[in-house]
This record gives structure tokens, C-alpha cells and sequence, in this order.
């Protein structure tokens, strides 16, 4: 019988920069993920909308004290699609495409999908759904897609990690 673990599980609140953020001689685009954990988050509620914390910008790599006015929250679904989408602008379009986005959230294996790929239209069909990479916070939910041309089938799998 394995023992029962005592390590405590981090949940973490996310949220999508909706404004270009200037800090010392970088920008960090709109449409970054921003990732904070949900304790720290409730431990600063009292300050009120106006307060400022210190998130996690998930693309950038870095920890900067945000003020929440310039954040608006995600569910960690709409969070794990949303960080699989590059460039930061790119991402936060599909954000502002509300029913794209929910659109996307209902896609599910052996769904029939077009792929652009060099300016051609490719039909496919959803292969797999999932994270392609172990991140306790957040590791973005990627398709795999097997494309269908003429007699010859093949898996492709477009990600970054």
C-alpha cells in the first residue's frame, strides 16, 4: 500500500494581459498569460480591484507585481487553450473572438478540422487533445491533427513548448 502523500497541491488562478506593459527597457505584449497562486491571490483580495500582485508572465518567463486592472481572469480551460496559441497577439484576438474560443473548448477527437499550412487549406481530422509538456502551473492544451491528402494520410502535431 502506497503512503498517502502530505505534499499539498498548488491551485493557481489565471488571468490575460490586456494592455502592453512596459517595465525598466522591455514590453511584454497584451495577450501574455499571467499566473498567480490562488492563496496568494485571496491574501491580497482586501486591497480591493485597484491592488497590485505579483504574477507569473507564463511566455516571458518572469515574475512582475501586475495591477489586477489590467488582467481579466481565465478559466484554466480557457487558459490552457489560450497559452498552446502564439504570438501574445494572436492569442489575445481569440480571446476577444468569444465564440471562437468556446468553439474551440467543444473540439473533440476524430472532429474534421481544415489546417493552413504554406497557404493551402489541408482537411484533417483531431487526433489528440492534451499538454505535450509537464508544467505543474500551466502546460497549454495542443491538437495533434492526422491530415488527410489525396490517398496518403499523415500525422502532424504543431506545437511549442
Amino acid at each position: 500500500m502506497m503512503p498517502l502523500s502530505s505534499k499539498k497541491e498548488t491551485k493557481y488562478r489565471y488571468f490575460i494581459l490586456m494592455e502592453d506593459l512596459s517595465f525598466q527597457d522591455r514590453v511584454f505584449p497584451a495577450g501574455n498569460i499571467a499566473i498567480i497562486a490562488e492563496a496568494d491571490f485571496l491574501q491580497s483580495e482586501a486591497q480591493g480591484p485597484n491592488r497590485r500582485m505579483k504574477f507569473h508572465l507564463v511566455e516571458a518567463e518572469v515574475y512582475l507585481v501586475l495591477e489586477l486592472a489590467s488582467l481579466r481572469e481565465l478559466s484554466e480551460q480557457e487558459a490552457g487553450f489560450l497559452q498552446a496559441v502564439s504570438p501574445s497577439a494572436q492569442r489575445l484576438d481569440l480571446y476577444l473572438e468569444e465564440a471562437t474560443l468556446a468553439n474551440a473548448q467543444q473540439l473533440q477527437i476524430w472532429d474534421p478540422v481544415v489546417v493552413d499550412y504554406k497557404s493551402q487549406s489541408l482537411p484533417g481530422v483531431i487526433a489528440y487533445i492534451g499538454s505535450i509538456c509537464n508544467s505543474p502551473k500551466l502546460s497549454g492544451t495542443f491538437f495533434g491533427i492526422k491530415l488527410q491528402v489525396g490517398f496518403i494520410e499523415s500525422a502532424t502535431m504543431f506545437s511549442q513548448c
